[in-house]
């Protein structure tokens, strides 16, 4: 599309089912995936040509890194969560669990010279947090019910996960303890996004009479409620 005026430019007919498509920072390419088809696709920004690289199994969920270096990803029927290196596709690290990583719905952060990150696990009661880079599994922890997201922001020292509750979930950075508020006694709390200075915390009440609630980050002090069905 036109980012003036969103007329189309152009239209790139495609034969299998895209999962997702995230532009890089760093290059004029885009990336995506197919959830039917081992295949990665690159589109070159500037002339809209389209290369591939054969990989093992379809992509289903994936996140790129901070650096464009590396697509974190997994399979929708696989158990196997796989690091790509988005030059090669060249598989650098894998990981068999069950539960499918979901990692649309994953976080990373910057901590003590490193990076981080976590995500959630499809119809499991856990979430999971890796250091990045060197690739290895930090600690596996429960939740207390089937989440959907993570999220997190540099201003905030939590983790902020939901559990198929009304409960809201507050991982700890630091230690990884777990505290609980609950934003709307018996309705299901669902999402968390920040503004971007991270001062503001907009929390989804995931009810047909529910809310979008704003917090203030630091002191959970609630600020706005806005019924939303």
């Amino acid at each position: 599309f036109d980012t003036k005026d969103l007329n189309p430019v152009r239209v790139l007919a495609l034969e299998g089912k895209v999962s997702a498509l995230y532009d890089l920072y760093t290059d004029d390419r885009m990336i995506f995936t197919y959830r039917d088809r081992p295949k990665v696709g690159f589109v070159d920004t500037r002339t809209f040509d389209i290369s591939y690289l054969d990989i093992k199994e379809p992509i289903e969920d994936f996140f790129i890194d901070p650096f464009d270096r590396y697509i974190i990803a997994s399979a929708r029927h696989g158990k196997v969560l796989r690091v790509y290196d988005t030059h090669t596709m060249r598989v650098v690290f894998e990981h068999e669990m069950s539960g499918m990583p979901h990692l649309f719905s994953a976080t990373y952060w910057y901590k003590d010279g490193r990076f981080y990150f976590a995500t959630p696990h499809l119809r499991s009661d856990f979430i999971t947090i890796w250091e990045m880079y060197d690739w290895k599994l930090v600690k596996k922890l429960s939740i207390g019910g089937d989440g959907f997201f993570v999220q997190t922001h540099p201003r905030t020292p939590y983790l902020w996960v939901d559990n198929g509750s009304d409960e809201l979930v507050l991982v700890s950075k630091k230690d990884y303890s777990i505290t609980k508020r609950i934003p709307r006694k018996g309705k299901q709390y669902i999402h968390a996004e920040f503004s971007g200075d991270g001062k503001y915390t907009y929390l989804s009440i995931y009810e047909h009479k529910g809310d979008i609630l704003v917090w203030d980050t630091d002191s959970f002090r609630e600020i706005a409620d806005y019924p939303a069905d």
